[in-house]
């Protein structure tokens, strides 16, 4: 099986090999809970709608259950994981955003006093499933925390697969402002630690969700997701040494 042009192995996840071309990198401390539905998600469920008792036109309709959505909820998830499992080429897969509201630091100061790590890396390789996108990322920089260059570590990210309204292809679902990163990209990274209770789901132990946490790094520059977004702005085409210095320094 080729993804992005590149073998991949298959158990419960989808591991997907470094070789994607890095110009698709940009296109991102806390996790996705499962709680959290993705507009497709939402449009599945909804499709379902309260189903007619048999009585006559303008009749009251019997609820649909939490069985049923349950039901319906694990089938797109099983239609997500076989899709994942036919090799997408993960460059040709739009980005959407997710509707949930999700709390960002008002500054990129902010973010950096909330991270516990901070690092420029590479994504090596990808685990994909229904519920979380994990990447594998070597090291190259440090700039806050103990992870040392040329270090792998797994990481959470922002954007996971989901199923397109037309339930037959996928769209990346992204928390907001999260890029979506392939094998290739480059990215500077504010990794936080995992809770207990993720660890336990997810197999990483550092998470880089929000749209501050995963900055897109292209020509030894920075491409955020959004520019213009209060955490990043003013962001946009700053160098890698300039925005580690900076991150350096708010450390000490």
């Amino acid at each position: 099986m080729m993804v992005s042009g590149c073998a991949a192995q298959r158990s419960d996840s989808q591991a997907v090999p470094a070789s994607a071309a890095a110009e698709a990198s940009a296109s991102g401390q806390s996790s996705i809970p499962k709680t959290i539905k993705t507009s497709a998600e939402v449009t599945a469920i909804d499709t379902l709608g309260p189903k007619p008792s048999g009585g006559a036109a303008g009749a009251p309709s019997a609820p649909v259950d939490d069985l049923t959505i349950d039901r319906a909820i694990a089938k797109q998830d099983a239609k997500i994981d076989s899709l994942i499992s036919e090799g997408p080429s993960l460059t040709s897969i739009p980005r959407t955003e997710t509707t949930a509201f999700v709390a960002m630091p008002a500054t990129m100061t902010a973010a950096l006093a909330t991270a516990d790590v901070v690092v420029m890396g590479t994504v090596e390789s990808l685990v994909l499933t229904h519920s979380y996108t994990v990447a594998n990322v070597l090291i190259s920089q440090s700039a806050k925390g103990s992870i040392s260059a040329q270090t792998s570590v797994r990481v959470q990210l922002g954007c996971t697969l989901q199923l397109s309204n037309d339930q037959h292809s996928l769209v990346f679902a992204c928390l907001p402002n999260s890029p979506v990163l392939i094998p290739g990209a480059q990215a500077i990274m504010l990794l936080h630690r995992a809770d207990t209770a993720t660890a336990a789901i997810v197999p990483a132990k550092w998470s880089a969700t929000l749209g501050t946490d995963a900055l897109p790094v292209a020509g030894g520059l920075i491409h955020p997701q959004n520019p213009n977004g209060l955490a990043e702005k003013g962001l946009k085409g700053v160098s890698v040494a300039q925005f580690m210095a900076k991150a350096a320094a708010a450390t000490k």
